[in-house]
């Protein structure tokens, strides 16, 4: 693919800073029309359907448009592939 990935890890909690890596990820955007710049964390924790914090990182997303742009990928063992 000729995008650019952004990753970041960590378990999704308010502490990790995700609402500010999904801020990053809206000004990028604003940027790069062309969507090549994509958005990944690796990591537990997100919960789109959860009320809590989750809730209002999945609100973050569509009050941005950055739907096709940010995804969470939840635990991997090895990053390895993740990084090619």
């Amino acid at each position: 693919s000729d995008s650019f990935v952004v990753l970041a890890c960590g378990l999704v909690d308010f502490r990790k800073g995700v609402d500010l890596f999904l801020a990053s990820a809206a000004l990028v955007q604003d940027r790069d029309p062309a969507g090549r710049v994509k958005f990944l964390w690796m990591g537990h924790g997100y919960n789109p359907a959860s009320t809590g914090f989750s809730g209002y990182l999945r609100h973050q997303i569509e009050t941005t448009g950055l739907g096709d742009r940010v995804h969470f990928g939840g635990v991997v063992r090895d990053l390895r592939p993740v990084y090619r």
